[in-house]
């Protein structure tokens, strides 16, 4: 039987409506794909500090505030019946220095009492004011002296006496470095500034950061016994936050136990990472709960 055009045409057809399905399928894919896509984010545009680990200050401008409570109606300050607090006076051994005060003339009377016999009623009333001195860094100048020997002629210098920082700042200045930026997390231009109007001090950036350097290379010894002590514990809670090192991420990881916390660095995320021999539980959920690889722990100084 010969073929004839009708034939050709149904071939036609046929191979038009196999690619029509062929795109037809594609396109569903692509289509399933993207509405997968637009969930995903669009679960990530309702996702805020209510519903999320994000912190307040992400949430987007027209996310409602918080409800405020209903007023109680009290007027603000202590309520009627609140027992009242007092500053506790320190006691006579933490007193630097005792003024006594008595009346120049009778508040009756007006008689001037002047300096003579005074009849004392009662007991005085304590009234103390707790001062800070005037704090300005003491500065000490050693001159190293050169010497020349009668017998030999040879010219011997002093050295700096043992005890004396080899630097231009003292241990206390660089505890005041190191306690205002491991604790207090002043940065580093902010220290400067202290340590000028408080103290008089002119100090860079840089010497700064050669007083973080040396107050954490003299933390050494208590950071081991720290290690040794949690890596001791049988219980030890984790957690992380992310950090920026040298201008890359980076994690923290800390580790608490009743009486000690320690700290670590970590330049990738690691979730084993924990004291040896110490049973974790991370994160606030207390999901995680396994045996530890070693702690390689520093201080954040």
């Amino acid at each position: 039987m010969t073929r004839d055009w009708r034939d050709d045409r149904i071939d036609e057809l046929e191979r038009q409506l196999h690619e029509r399905d062929r795109v037809i399928e594609e396109q569903r894919l692509q289509i399933a794909a993207l509405l997968a896509r637009v969930a995903k984010l669009e679960a990530r545009l309702k996702t805020s500090s209510k519903n999320s680990s994000k912190p307040p200050s992400s949430d987007p401008p027209w996310m409602a505030p918080p409800k405020s409570k209903p007023s109680s109606g009290r007027k603000p300050g202590g309520q009627p019946g609140h027992k009242g607090t007092r500053r506790v006076l320190l006691p006579l051994a933490r007193v630097d220095e005792v003024e006594d005060v008595w009346p120049a003339r009778c508040e009756q009377c007006a008689n001037d009492f002047g300096s003579g016999t005074r009849v004392e009623v009662g007991e005085a009333e304590r009234h103390q004011v707790v001062e800070i001195p005037e704090a300005r860094a003491r500065v000490t100048e050693y001159r190293l002296h050169s010497q020349c020997c009668l017998s030999c002629e040879w010219a011997t210098s002093a050295r700096i006496p043992e005890g004396v920082p080899t630097g231009n700042f003292g241990p206390r200045l660089q505890a005041v470095v190191a306690v205002s930026s491991g604790v207090y997390r002043l940065s580093k231009r902010t220290i400067v500034s202290l340590l000028k109007d408080l103290f008089g001090v002119e100090m860079s950036l840089g010497s700064v950061s050669a007083c973080e350097q040396r107050a954490s290379a003299a933390l050494e010894a208590p950071v081991k016994e720290a290690r040794r002590h949690v890596a001791a514990q049988a219980i030890a809670y984790a957690d992380e936050t992310g950090w920026r090192e040298a201008r890359k991420r980076a994690w923290v990881w800390v580790a608490v136990t009743s009486f000690v916390t320690v700290t670590h660095r970590r330049p990738a995320y690691s979730p084993t990472a924990a004291s040896r021999g110490t049973r974790v539980r991370g994160g606030s959920n207390g999901k995680q709960d396994q045996a530890a690889r070693p702690w390689r722990m520093a201080t954040m100084a």
